[in-house]
């Protein structure tokens, strides 16, 4: 933002010279809320700019010399601590207003945790759907293998099994295709009869 554009004691979202940015931070329609701190404007007087350096005292900054063009605003931010942190920023790491960008990221949050439950509750069906069929395939298994071998013979070699993901698994019986053949001849044998 410019100098002519900031009003002092506003709180503006600034992109902390401590921590790796992209371009996209910077700019007011990507800018996301953890790329940026809420930080207070202390006043337009320019000072010299001092990346990374975090003070507990905004007295012990130094005003930039005129035609001095490493120069920084004066900010003021609260940490996790409730303590109150001071530094210099660059007119460029001052994105917008933290009013002007709050109402976006709280409709991107709603947004994402609204695909969040949307996604949970897929899971917890699948998750049911994968257990049901698991529970199917366990109490079956012995009968199916059974009522094969008394149908076919002792030597027919039957697995029952799942197979597939989410809402596709499912379970399978495994034979082989000289099994399969005499299972659909006794069937059509019964049919005609």
């Amino acid at each position: 933002m410019k100098l002519s554009e900031l009003t002092v004691g506003t709180e503006y979202a600034v992109v902390p010279s401590w921590t790796y940015s992209n371009r996209s931070a910077r700019d007011v329609d990507t800018v996301r809320e953890n790329d940026v701190v809420r930080a207070t404007l202390l006043e337009l007087t320019k000072y010299e700019y001092e990346p990374s350096n975090r003070k507990s005292d905004a007295g012990s900054f130094v005003k930039a010399q005129q035609g001095n063009r490493s120069v920084g605003v004066l900010v003021k931010a609260t940490d996790s601590n409730g303590k109150d942190v001071y530094w210099t920023t660059r007119l460029a790491d001052i994105i917008a207003p933290y009013a002007v960008l709050e109402p976006k990221w709280l409709q991107a949050n709603s947004a994402e945790k609204e695909r969040e439950r949307k996604q949970k509750e897929l899971q917890d069906i699948v998750y049911k759907h994968k257990k049901q069929v698991s529970a199917e395939v366990e109490r079956s298994t012995g009968s199916i293998i059974q009522t094969s071998k008394e149908l076919l013979g002792a030597g027919t070699y039957v697995s029952v099994d799942t197979e597939g993901y989410d809402l596709d698994y499912k379970g399978v019986v495994k034979l082989s295709i000289t099994e399969f053949e005499a299972l659909i001849e006794m069937a059509y044998a019964g049919k005609d009869n």
